[in-house]
């Protein structure tokens, strides 16, 4: 194929120079020869490529095809060849990008395809049910003009992937969940889903546990009232004594028990005011906490502070220590640790050398309710203790770690924001 193409070729090189020399011969005159010959050439090959580019223009149309043969018709034919992959490739697209949207028109929340301005370019029709977009009039306006919400707009800003929580600005009745995710280049697919019957169920829920508890908590307060005064009577024999202390321990769980759900409905209920921080000494707490117990060793950095909710950082040392000291045998040595790390953030860190606890626990220690159990005996505590812990750090902003091996024991290490931590070293 390649040959036939050169010899083509070859062949009309040669009739030019025959046409040159008879030209030159006859004329005498072989400059002008040369450059008739050569102007004869340029007009040929200027025509072939008027020929090509009218059947481009024409868009490939098999009946414009210019009649060729040589470098030329090799040149027309990959032209060709390579305009039908692109139409297979378009038609492929076309077809993919059809079957795409009619998934995303049958899903059960609002999808919207963003430009780099915001500006809307494509909308699946429950858009228009969760947040009125027409999707052929409404192409082009910008999406923070349609959705007037802060927190939507910083998100926008900042191009965070973070699912946010809003109230339809349409009904105050509904509550919508937002998640923005980068897709293709400069462009942005904002996900919205109606969450208004799981809002509800949790908050069923939450002023369920928050009633229960209250309700509980008064008549369980007096019994363990009345019991420590019977537990501290003379005139009661031994056997009275120990039942009386059974039931003051275990009305004691309930109390703690109680309490701890109280503190979690409070966390549930997300309200988190930057008024409610201030400059918290957790050196202070720590020690606080650990002088409790004899075998607890502390570090702290004094100069170390923290902006947080004080008695949320309370409650978040108390449990870490407790947990340490409770699931492990008496006399267990515990350190609790308050420094900075090489990065400057706060970090909080509880670690004892006691019991490992099996790998496949570590996942589910911050479940509510959740207590790990070894097999050598029942679990103390109420299995709230590290989802307390773990709500707070994440109202903080904090991050939790939970590591345990045997022979090393458990530790838990919170790492606070660097924005959060103040170090004032004099």
């Amino acid at each position: 194929m390649i040959s036939s193409i050169f010899a083509k070729e070859l062949t009309r090189i040669f009739i030019a120079l025959v046409f040159f020399l008879l030209i030159g011969r006859i004329t005498g005159n072989w400059l002008a020869s040369l450059g008739f010959v050569l102007f004869v050439y340029i007009i040929w090959i200027y025509s072939k490529l008027h020929q090509i580019n009218q059947w481009i223009e024409s868009g490939l149309l098999d009946s414009k095809r210019p009649a060729s043969d040589g470098a030329w018709e090799r040149l027309i034919f990959l032209i060709h060849q390579k305009d039908k992959k692109s139409k297979n490739r378009k038609a492929k697209t076309n077809t993919l990008l059809k079957h795409f949207q009619g998934v995303v028109r049958g899903l059960p929340f609002a999808t919207v395809v963003l430009n780099d301005m915001n500006e809307i370019e494509w909308a699946n029709t429950m858009s228009a049910e969760l947040l009125q977009i027409k999707p052929k009039t409404d192409r082009g306006q910008r999406i923070d003009n349609l959705i007037r919400e802060p927190k939507f707009h910083s998100m926008l800003l900042n191009k965070t992937e973070n699912e946010i929580e809003i109230t339809s600005p349409f009904s105050k009745e509904v509550t919508l969940s937002l998640r923005t995710l980068p897709f293709q280049t400069n462009s942005t697919l904002l996900v919205v889903r109606d969450i208004s019957e799981r809002t509800r169920l949790v908050s069923r829920q939450a002023t369920f546990v928050d009633n229960a508890s209250h309700e509980l908590k008064t008549p369980l307060t007096s019994i363990y009232g009345y019991l420590s005064i019977l537990k501290t009577s003379k005139n009661i024999n031994k056997a009275e004594k120990e039942m009386i202390e059974d039931s003051f321990e275990q009305t004691e769980s309930m109390v703690e028990l109680i309490d701890d759900l109280l503190f979690l409905s409070r966390l549930d209920s997300k309200l988190m005011l930057n008024s409610l921080f201030e400059t918290v000494a957790m050196a202070t707490i720590i020690k606080k906490e650990a002088d409790k117990s004899s075998n607890i060793d502390t570090y702290s950095e004094e100069s170390l502070y923290l902006q947080a909710i004080k008695v949320e950082m309370q409650s978040l040392v108390k449990n870490l220590i407790e947990n340490a000291v409770k699931h492990n045998p008496k006399g267990t040595k515990v350190e609790a640790r308050w420094f900075s790390t090489d990065s400057g953030n706060g970090c909080l860190e509880v670690r004892d050398h006691g019991k490992s606890i099996p790998e496949e626990h570590l996942e589910r220690l911050t479940d509510r309710f959740y207590r790990a159990n070894d097999g050598d005996n029942v679990p103390a505590g109420s299995g709230l203790g590290l989802s307390i812990v773990e709500n707070i750090v994440n109202r903080h902003g904090a991050s939790l770690e939970i590591k345990s091996e045997k022979g090393f024991g458990t530790m838990v290490r919170v790492v606070f924001l660097l924005e959060h931590t103040l170090n004032r070293k004099t």
